[in-house]
């Protein structure tokens, strides 16, 4: 099986990851972990990677694989922050469909969530830990506010289309002895379905905070 885990930051996202490690699966790391970014970065270098991390997870030996980040993060990533990244949701969308023999969706989509004021406390106290001044700390806990709103709105939508597709998890506490999203999915939908269905999602919905289209 495999399980894509996904959230805000400090969600709990690695720290899951490694808890089901230690019962056996593999866990396959964000881009950023895996790969060194080059200096000048081809346009479709981020999206390529992650291609390689779904291949790494689709080969691994184990009987679970846990995706550390969504690998169509470069997808809902552009909706929500089109003036951060390289290209906007469109392009990424081409991207894998044009690339649809080298991918798929996972068996289970597992969207992590905490209140956000104990997600931003959590990001305070690990930006401060890392060696960030008090108001670097909270302008990084702050700049993913409405983050968690919109990755909720996306994953319910997801569920809504394709019923069982994704389980969400209330990580306040540490993760309990059985995971209730590690049991059999539903098979998963056609990824070029799934793109012809996110493509006229995003068109139609704004992200919340978002100033308009």
């Amino acid at each position: 099986m495999i399980l894509t885990l996904e959230g805000a930051p400090a969600t709990g996202k690695s720290f899951l990851a490694n808890a089901l490690v230690a019962k056996g699966a593999t866990r396959i790391a964000e881009v950023n972990e895996l790969w060194r970014r080059p200096n000048e970065e081809a346009p479709t270098w981020y999206l390529r990677r992650q291609l390689d991390r779904y291949a790494i997870a689709r080969a691994a030996k184990t009987a679970d694989a846990v995706l550390d980040g969504d690998c169509l993060q470069p997808i809902w990533f552009g909706w929500l922050y089109p003036d951060r990244v390289g290209q906007n949701w469109r392009y990424a969308v081409r991207f894998f469909r044009d690339n649809a023999a080298s991918w798929g969706l996972p068996d289970q989509f597992v969207l992590l969530q905490v209140p956000e004021a104990v997600r931003v406390q959590r990001e305070r106290a690990r930006s401060l830990q890392s060696g960030r001044s008090a108001a670097r700390a909270q302008e990084k806990a702050d700049k993913y506010a409405t983050m968690a709103q919109n990755l909720a709105l996306w994953f319910e939508a997801i569920n809504s289309a394709f019923p069982g597709l994704v389980s969400v998890l209330d990580c306040r506490l540490a993760p309990a002895e059985d995971f209730p999203f590690a049991q059999a999915a539903l098979a998963a939908p056609c990824h070029r379905a799934f793109l012809d269905w996110a493509e006229d999602w995003l068109a139609n919905h704004q992200p919340v905070g978002s100033p308009g289209i």
